[in-house]
């Protein structure tokens, strides 16, 4: 009788047990699960938060850059070489003098970024090595075919910017007074040239079809830009292999409007 109770309790004490563990397990499952749902919704909601200020910031800055003016700076061992000002109103774009350009690079080097930016709507700071990547071509068509990149770079890398430009455009004659003049009364000074050598490359990386070598500088530091606004600070912490798919979607995009386009041209040219 005994062995019958003791047989009894032991299997109701292992079905205590038993069910005791399960309701413990799913009490943690269900913890758990909450806790992974509440958590899966505030991610959600921090995403939906964030992507709607940076679609914001990037709406803003495509409306608002090309009605202000932006400061272009090349940057080469924490000194500034050369810089542009571009004057998107204006459809201008005018060069820095050596002058600006101290106190760009004394800025950059103290880290003082309201002084860097001052009245400017943005400041890109690119480092030289940028330069290397920009294609010859993008060079050559902004610049009008005057200059190649190799001569651009050239006059750019030198202590003598204008003796160095004298060749380019006079390989025949040595440097003088005559061309000294033309070029002081052209361009101001050798820092300006360089300045106006440093406008085709910008105007080069920015191109159509420069998106992704522009966004691979912007994620390396290579190119910088201040203030640096939600938009810069995504793309720059995103991994770059979703900007690719971005990047791919939005070509495959471009080219199946492109077609598209063509397609009902040449319809519209038949009827």
């Amino acid at each position: 009788m005994c062995e019958e109770v003791y047989m009894v309790l032991g299997t109701l004490v292992s079905v205590v047990v038993f069910v005791l563990i399960v309701v413990v397990i799913w009490k943690i499952v269900k913890s758990i699960v909450k806790a992974l749902f509440f958590a899966g919704l505030v991610l959600l909601v921090f995403v939906l938060v964030l992507g709607g200020v940076v679609l914001a910031d990037a709406r803003e800055f495509q409306s608002t850059f090309a009605k202000e003016d932006v400061l272009f700076l090349l940057e080469d061992q924490g000194s500034v070489v050369a810089g542009v000002v571009f004057h998107n109103a204006k459809g201008e774009a005018v060069a820095t003098t050596a002058e600006k350009n101290v106190g760009f690079s004394e800025d950059l080097q103290a880290e003082d970024w309201d002084g860097l930016v001052g009245d400017y709507y943005k400041v890109v700071v690119m480092n030289r090595v940028v330069l290397d990547d920009v294609p010859t071509e993008e060079i050559e068509k902004s610049a009008g075919d005057i200059i190649t990149k190799e001569d651009a770079l050239a006059v750019i890398d030198s202590d003598e910017a204008f003796v160095v430009f004298s060749k380019v455009l006079y390989p025949e004659q040595e440097m003088n007074a005559i061309i000294l003049e033309q070029f002081e009364h052209t361009y101001g000074s050798e820092e300006e040239l360089k300045g106006t050598m440093f406008h085709y490359f910008v105007v080069g990386l920015f191109s159509t079809g420069s998106a992704e070598r522009l966004v691979i500088n912007l994620k390396s530091g290579d190119v910088t830009v201040y203030p640096e606004s939600a938009m810069f600070r995504f793309i720059r912490k995103v991994p770059f292999s979703l900007v690719q798919k971005a990047l791919q979607s939005m070509r495959a995009k471009g080219e199946q409007a492109i077609t598209s386009a063509v397609v009902g041209v040449k319809e519209k040219l038949r009827g």
